[in-house]
């Protein structure tokens, strides 16, 4: 045992260098067990390059249900320290996004995604339970009055865990009985500052903004060890189950949350090949082209005239357009990154028209037959509509390219839970961060 320990306490002092000759030293983790929360930014997926075109969409607001058709999302979520004693992240950091990872991840996971079904518990309550849990301490040490506040977070099988783990009291135990004397000085000083962390995440009658001082970090700070510098703010990752995601923390309560989704599409065409009614769930555009067999010319380029635009809600609101508006003709074979539709028929059916430029096309002039002024006062569902061209495309897209290994997924509604990934900074000095499903 003793030589364990004398190992770890050598692992602590190489993590955790002392301020030296006027450098500025690197923050010392305070979670008192490393497996709890293992994610780091070599965990971080791949970033997805081949998103085309997102930005171009006006995005949705997140919905209160977290329940997402495909589009293009946007909104302010809470957002939690995941990585106490490091700094905060600050404006312009570069964060991927990453698996949440480590013994005790379900469990982390499991209290950010039910804070959303009990908004009577404090986000200050929230993330002292968030930092205890990753630092290991004992259910037992908790006060009968903040096990009472935070049962509804966790499940019996959670509770039975934080209470049974013995092993890193037993280490700590030992340390202070004797052991700690075979510890260099400043390893011995980091073992101590972990478990007066714990002491202080227990103790019922400290301020929650005293221990936000020693848990969050503030100011300029070097690069950690194995940072990553090539990184920039806003990276998409694929998530699976036809989800992207990016976030853009502005602090490490509240983080902005990116999410596009990916979706298939009923569309049907005359016998020139034209999109004459695109259904996505109920989402519905019927278009009608102007008469004749010919395209006419618009900037040079052959294109089909819209004689009407019909924009369906599945609540039976419509909206329609008149003589407005073109869609340019794809031309037989496409380009580079225009497949041809017969690769499409997996998920489009039927046989093959046009191409993947064609939908393109299609959300295009969709935009030229209507303007800004005719989403004022209307909410938003006429752009939802465009969101669901355009994902209907992406899936299009992603299958051809084979970029994320699945299936295209319908265009029926479907649950994210943003609490199963992390936020991992580029800049390892600073913190990873939890994402909840709660406004901010």
């Amino acid at each position: 045992m003793r030589s364990i320990l004398f190992v770890l306490a050598l692992a602590a002092v190489a993590a955790c260098p002392l301020q030296a000759q006027g450098r500025l030293a690197l923050p010392v983790p305070l979670a008192g067990d490393k497996d709890t929360i293992t994610t780091s930014i070599d965990d971080a997926l791949p970033v997805a390059t081949h998103l085309e075109g997102i930005d171009g969409l006006t995005p949705l607001p997140l919905p209160a249900s977290f329940e997402f058709g495909p589009g293009y999302y946007r909104g302010d979520v809470r957002s939690y320290c995941l990585h106490a004693g490091t700094y905060g992240p600050t404006s312009g950091d570069g964060y991927l996004v990453a698996p949440l990872k480590g013994s005790h991840a379900d469990i982390i996971s499991g209290i950010l995604a039910r804070s959303a079904q009990h908004p009577e518990i404090e986000r200050s309550v929230v993330q002292r339970l968030v930092w205890a849990v990753e630092s290991g301490t004992s259910w037992n040490d908790y006060d009968a009055a903040f096990r009472q506040r935070v049962r509804p977070l966790l499940t019996e099988q959670d509770i039975r865990r934080l209470g049974t783990d013995p092993v890193r009291r037993e280490v700590a135990g030992k340390l202070r009985a004797g052991l700690g004397r075979l510890i260099p000085g400043r390893a011995k000083e980091v073992l101590a500052e972990a478990s007066e962390w714990q002491r202080r995440l227990t103790s019922p009658d400290l301020p929650f903004e005293e221990l936000e001082r020693a848990g969050v970090l503030n100011g300029d700070v070097p690069w950690g060890k194995g940072s990553r510098k090539d990184v920039g703010p806003g990276n998409w990752a694929y998530v699976g189950n036809g989800f992207y995601l990016r976030t853009f923390p502005k602090g490490y309560t509240r983080t902005t949350l990116e999410i596009f989704r990916t979706g298939t599409a009923d569309i049907t065409r005359d016998a020139l090949g034209r999109i004459t009614r695109f259904d996505s769930d109920g989402y519905i555009i019927d278009t009608r082209y102007a008469a004749g067999d010919t395209p006419s010319t618009v900037d040079g380029r052959p294109a089909w005239r819209f004689t009407e635009v019909t924009f369906r809600h599945p609540d039976g609101r419509t909206r329609t357009f008149r003589d407005r508006g073109h869609v340019f003709a794809s031309l037989p074979g496409g380009g580079p990154l225009v497949p041809q539709m017969a690769m499409l028929q997996v998920f489009l059916g039927g046989p093959p028209k046009g191409d993947l430029g064609d939908l393109e096309h299609y959300r295009e002039g969709l935009e030229s037959a209507t303007d800004p002024g005719d989403f004022k006062g209307r909410g938003e569902w006429l752009l939802e509509h465009f969101n669901r061209v355009k994902a209907a495309w992406q899936a299009a897209a992603d299958a051809l390219r084979g970029n994320t290994g699945e299936p295209p997924p319908d265009a029926a509604k479907r649950p994210f839970d943003p609490s199963r990934h992390v936020a991992a900074p580029a800049n390892t000095a600073r913190q990873r961060l939890g994402l909840s499903p709660v406004p901010y």
